[in-house]
């Protein structure tokens, strides 16, 4: 996975939380699209999730659920969502 890449999407989709009030669905739409195109190595996706991703950058991933399952068609993506959820953001998660 290019990490690097992905970074840039999520600065993205942080910029737009930030200076639109997330009221751009053109902007969320097109870093959904680009995350998807980039998250090509599921299992360093994996990695990524279980120790890298931070709670915001979790919040933005979870947007762009659909599209990665749709387009990865990977039971191991979900299991890894679950997953991520349970045992890094329970608390942010239950809210």
């Amino acid at each position: 996975m290019d990490r690097i890449s992905l970074s840039e999407i999520l600065e993205e989709r942080e910029r737009i939380w930030t200076e639109c009030e997330d009221n751009w669905a053109e902007g969320i739409e097109r870093c959904a699209m680009n995350a998807v195109s980039v998250i090509n190595d599921i299992n360093g996706f994996f990695s990524y999730l279980k120790s890298d991703c931070t709670s915001k950058e979790f919040l933005y991933i979870t947007d762009w659920f659909d599209e990665l399952v749709d387009q990865k068609k990977s039971q191991e993506l979900i299991d890894a969502f679950r997953e991520t959820m349970k045992t890094r953001f329970l608390e942010e998660t239950q809210k």
